[in-house]
């Protein structure tokens, strides 16, 4: 197993100033085996306001405030075996990193506004490097999502969209008034009323920036 990278090498550190992304803060590496072949000394950075991944001859830059993710886990007994993250881009290229399957399928890349996409390296340690990026995205940009639906804006997320009255999935719409208690289970975010019936089911990996829709939801319903 790959060991997490102590500091990033000169060339990234530069990178990361020039784009302006703070401090680093950690990182990790390529997984051995079949993925070693095309992606060799990959590596993925973490830093305050982005992300880094740099792989042979070519390198890619993700700044929070304007990158959108999606998540695919997969569990075995409960527990995460592994898991891929996409990585959107304001210029619409996406780039899948992490051991788990699948990739995004090219229909799906123009409905969660992608231009391009690249399955890049199978990076370790995704419960670690993960949920970061999810929590970085959502502190980024949360003034601004918060600050739209102030003006009575809906805001989109993947195939999930709400605003200040409820929850759609494009199928069925719920108040906020109507639900109990949302809570996420198997890879699903489950929307309940106040005597646990299901009002709405929507896959996790279905959902662009999951911390922060789910953060949203919480303000929403407070």
């Amino acid at each position: 197993m790959d060991e997490w990278i102590p500091s990033p090498d000169d060339r990234v550190s530069a990178l990361a100033e020039y784009k302006q992304l703070g401090r680093w803060r950690t990182g990790a590496a390529n997984i051995e085996g079949r993925f070693r072949k095309q992606w060799g000394e990959a590596r993925l950075h973490l830093y305050e306001k982005g992300l880094v991944v740099t792989a042979p001859g070519s390198e890619w830059v993700y700044h929070w405030e304007s990158t959108s993710v999606l998540q695919h886990l997969s569990t075995l007994n409960g527990r995460m075996r592994d898991a891929t993250y996409t990585l959107i881009g304001a210029d619409g290229a996406a780039l899948t990193v992490g051991r788990g399957l699948p990739a995004m399928l090219p229909r799906q890349l123009v409905e969660y506004g992608g231009t391009s996409h690249t399955r890049g390296p199978a990076v370790v340690y995704e419960a670690a490097w993960g949920p970061e990026i999810q929590k970085g995205v959502a502190n980024a940009q949360w003034p601004l999502m918060t600050a739209r639906l102030r003006r009575n804006e809906t805001l989109t997320f993947g195939r999930v969209a709400l605003d200040r009255d409820g929850v759609t999935d494009g199928r069925e719409t719920v108040s906020w008034s109507a639900i109990g208690k949302v809570r996420t289970s198997d890879g699903r975010v489950h929307f309940d009323d106040a005597r646990g019936r299901g009002l709405l089911l929507i896959s996790a990996s279905h959902i662009l920036n999951l911390h922060l829709f789910l953060a949203l939801v919480d303000w929403l319903r407070a």
